[in-house]
């Protein structure tokens, strides 16, 4: 059984983020981006044993379609009642307000990067913390968010994004 996104002392004292760690029976850890291994059950923070792969290829699609600036990405995830609400300003947007904040992305900014990628997998979505560097005209910005993502046959129905940083300007 393996747990998800675990935290690992090192020998040196510092802390390794976003493992996966076999409970039973040996204690193993592996690398976040190693993933757990195949046919190997998968317990969340819960508890619950959960299966990772429904939600995976649309977590990192709507990840590229942010960094990305792609719309069309985007409209391809999401469904039509989409409704995703920011904790900056406390509004639900719908699926047409996300689309044009999405492509004010790829208009306003330069480069976008995500780092710190980490996910925590759920029976109806996932979980999602990422620190985004922007750079814009002339100013680069780190904004660190974390999402939960809803997901019904492959699709996104709901977003919940908690940003800390310079957001007037984003959002996804």
């Amino acid at each position: 059984m393996w747990l998800s996104n675990a935290v690992v002392p090192n020998s040196d004292g510092s802390d390794r983020a976003g493992c996966w760690v076999e409970v039973v029976p040996t204690g193993r850890v592996r690398d976040a981006g190693d993933g757990a291994p195949a046919g190997e059950p998968v317990v969340d923070a819960s508890g619950i044993e959960i299966d990772p792969q429904p939600h995976s290829g649309v977590a990192e699609a709507l990840l590229d379609a942010i960094v990305n600036g792609d719309r069309e990405a985007a409209d391809a995830l999401y469904t039509d009642d989409l409704v995703v609400w920011h904790n900056h300003d406390g509004v639900e947007r719908d699926k047409a307000e996300s689309l044009e904040l999405i492509s004010a992305i790829a208009r306003d900014f330069v480069s976008v990067q995500a780092t710190d990628v980490r996910r925590d997998h759920l029976a109806d979505g996932y979980v999602q913390r990422t620190t985004f560097h922007v750079v814009g005209a002339g100013d680069d910005e780190s904004i660190d968010t974390m999402m939960r993502v809803w997901v019904r046959d492959a699709r996104i129905t709901r977003i919940e994004e908690y940003a800390v940083g310079d957001i007037g300007r984003t959002g996804s």
